[in-house]
C-alpha cells in the first residue's frame, strides 16, 4: 500500500493506493487562508497540520487486515514562509505566497540589483511574496526574534513531523528563492542579504530520496504502522507532471485551476531575461521546466458564472456545464466579441500588474451565449500567448497534457487545441497531485523502476481522451488572434 499526500493552499488531499495504483480511499479536509490586514495573507500551520493528521486517519481506516503502508511521500504548496522556534513551536502564523506585504522590499532590491541578479541565481523573478523577501523583511524588522528560529517551508514542517529532521526537497525549495537553480545549493550572497545562516534553513535532499522511516510517534498520530518509508516530495505542479507523465524534454503540461499553469520539460535550464519564465528542477533525472502560468483561467469562468450570469442570491443557479452547452451555438469568434482575462492583472509575458479584463465589441446582438464563448476563447488565446512565448524562446511544444477543472468540457479542450494547433491528451483525474506524490513514493521504495513504468502501471491514470486540433478552425482562429487580441493586448499594455 501507498500513502500520496497533497498540502495545498485551501486543503489537504490524501490517497491511499495499493501497488498496483488503484485507488482504495481518498479523504479531504480543507483550511481557510487568514487575511489581518491589506496585503497579508497568512495561514495557521496547526490548521494544516491538523488536516493532514484527519486525512491519512481517515485513509488509514481502509487499510485491509494483514496488509500495511509501504511507502508515503507529500506534495505542497511551495513559497509559503514558517517560522519554528528552537523548542519546535511555530513563531506565528505561516505568510503564505500569496501574501504581498514585501512590495516595499522588493521594489528597493529590484533597483538596487536589477532583475536579472535574482531571476539567473534562483530561476524566479524577485516579487513581493515567497520565503526570501519574508525573510528579509523579518529579519530587518525583528533582528532580535529571529536570531535562532529556523525557517521553514510547509514540505519542512511535514518532514519534521514524519521523520525528525527539516529536509528541504530540491524541487519546492526552488521558488523559496533562497536555492542557486543551476548549483542546486542554498546560494552564500542570498542567504547573506536575508541576514540568516544556512543552519536556519533545513537541509537539502533530491526529490523522491529517502528520508527514513516515520517516527513512532508520528506512526500513532496519523494511525499507522510502524516502519513506513518516508520519501521527499515536492511542488504540487511537479508531482501533478510526475502522475501526468509529463518527465522528458519536450513534454508540456497544461493545469487548469484556478489560474492556468504550462509547464515545459527541458534538458537545461532556459533563462529569458526579458519575459522571465520560471526555472526550476524537475524531479525527473536531470531536466529541468519552464514554469509560467495566468492568474485568471478557471477563475474567470467562475467569474463570468456567479458575478455576471447569476441572478441575485442565486450564485449556484447555472451550472458550468449549461454554460459550456450554450456555448455551443456561437461560431468561433462569438460573434466579433472579445475578452481579455487580465481580471488580477498579468504576469508572463508582459508582467504587469495594473492591467485590466475587458468585454470588446459588446453590442446589443450578444448574449450569455456569446458571454460564455468570449470567455472560453480569451482564456485559450491568453494560453496561445504564453505558448508563443515558450517558443520564441526556444522550446518546442508538440502536445499537450492537460487536467484540472476544464478538461471535464469538451468544448473548452477543443477551443484550446484550435487555438494553439497543438493536440491535447486530456486526463480523467481530476486530483493528480497526490497520485504523483504515490508514484514517487513506489519508486523510491522499488516497487517501479521508473515513473514511466509506475505511471503505466497505476490504473488510476488510465483513460483520458485525446483532442486534436481542426485546421480550418485554426485558421480561423489565429486571424482573430494575430489582427485582434494580440493587437488589443498591446493596446492595453500601453494604456
Amino acid at each position: 500500500m501507498i500513502l500520496g499526500i497533497d498540502i495545498g493552499t485551501t486543503g489537504t488531499k490524501t490517497i491511499l493506493l495499493d501497488n498496483k495504483g488503484v485507488i482504495i480511499h481518498y479523504s479531504y479536509e480543507g483550511y481557510a487562508c487568514i487575511y489581518p490586514r491589506p496585503n497579508y495573507v497568512e495561514q495557521s500551520m496547526d490548521d494544516i497540520l491538523s488536516a493532514m493528521i484527519k486525512t491519512v486517519r481517515n485513509c488509514s481506516n481502509y487499510i485491509p487486515k494483514g496488509d500495511g503502508v509501504e511507502a508515503m511521500c507529500v506534495s505542497v504548496q511551495s513559497g509559503t514562509m514558517i517560522p519554528v522556534k528552537p523548542n519546535g513551536e511555530f513563531f506565528g502564523n505561516a505568510i503564505s505566497w500569496l501574501d504581498t506585504r514585501c512590495e516595499k522590499e522588493s521594489t528597493e532590491l529590484i533597483e538596487k540589483y536589477g532583475e536579472s541578479f535574482f531571476y539567473r541565481k534562483t530561476g524566479w523573478k524577485l516579487g513581493p511574496s515567497f520565503n526570501f523577501i519574508q525573510i528579509y523583511k523579518m529579519c530587518r524588522d525583528m533582528p532580535e526574534e529571529t536570531r535562532d528560529l529556523t525557517f521553514c517551508n510547509v514540505s519542512d514542517c511535514i518532514m519534521h513531523l514524519l521523520v525528525g529532521e527539516y529536509y528541504t526537497d530540491i524541487n519546492s525549495a526552488g521558488n523559496l528563492q533562497l536555492l542557486n537553480v543551476e548549483a542546486g545549493v542554498w546560494d552564500a550572497d542570498l542567504l547573506d542579504m536575508a541576514g540568516i545562516r544556512k543552519e536556519q534553513l533545513g537541509e537539502l535532499v533530491p526529490s523522491g530520496a529517502y528520508v527514513g522511516v516515520i517516527k513512532a510517534d508520528a506512526a500513532r498520530l496519523l494511525g499507522l504502522k510502524e516502519g513506513i518509508k518516508v520519501y521527499a516530495g515536492a511542488q504540487d505542479q511537479y508531482c501533478t507532471a510526475v502522475g501526468a507523465g509529463v518527465h522528458h524534454p519536450g513534454d508540456a503540461m497544461l493545469s487548469t485551476g484556478t489560474s492556468w499553469v504550462l509547464m515545459n520539460i527541458t534538458s537545461k535550464p532556459m533563462f529569458d531575461e526579458n519575459t522571465y519564465p520560471a526555472v526550476a528542477k524537475h524531479i525527473v533525472g536531470d531536466t529541468y521546466a519552464s514554469f509560467v502560468y495566468t492568474p485568471a483561467g478557471g477563475s474567470a469562468f467562475k467569474w463570468l458564472k456567479n458575478n455576471v450570469l447569476a441572478p441575485l442570491g442565486a450564485a449556484e443557479a447555472i451550472s458550468y456545464d449549461e454554460l459550456t452547452e450554450i456555448a455551443e451555438d456561437i461560431a468561433p469568434g462569438a460573434e466579433h466579441l472579445m475578452f481579455l482575462p487580465y481580471l488580477g492583472g498579468t504576469l508572463y509575458p508582459s508582467w504587469n500588474s495594473s492591467m485590466k479584463g475587458m468585454f470588446h465589441g459588446l453590442d446589443f446582438s450578444h448574449d450569455r451565449r456569446h458571454l460564455t464563448r468570449a470567455v472560453l476563447e480569451g482564456v485559450a488565446f491568453e494560453l496561445n500567448l504564453m505558448i508563443k512565448g515558450l517558443q520564441e524562446q526556444g522550446l518546442a511544444l508538440e502536445k499537450l497534457s492537460a487536467l484540472g477543472g476544464a478538461t471535464r468540457s469538451d468544448l473548452w479542450m477543443q477551443i484550446v487545441a484550435d487555438i494553439t494547433n497543438l493536440p491535447i491528451m486530456a486526463s480523467s483525474v481530476a486530483d493528480v497531485a497526490p497520485i504523483g506524490a504515490a508514484v514517487m513514493a513506489a519508486v523510491g521504495s522499488g516497487m517501479y523502476h521508473s515513473y514511466g513504468e509506475a505511471c503505466q502501471a497505476f490504473q488510476c491514470l488510465s483513460g483520458g481522451r485525446s483532442i486534436e486540433p481542426d485546421l480550418a478552425m485554426h485558421e480561423i482562429y489565429q486571424e482573430i488572434y494575430e489582427k485582434r487580441y494580440y493587437q488589443l493586448n498591446k493596446f492595453l499594455q500601453n494604456s
